[in-house]
């Protein structure tokens, strides 16, 4: 998964605690 594909999902409203821990190796958890 890329930065910015993590990004959509946020945006889209999915689950950020989901997101940071599939995340490959990035703390997204903006």
């Amino acid at each position: 998964m890329t930065l910015e594909e993590v990004q959509k999902k946020i945006e889209l409203g999915i689950d950020q605690s989901q997101v940071t821990m599939e995340g490959d190796g990035c703390n997204c958890s903006a």
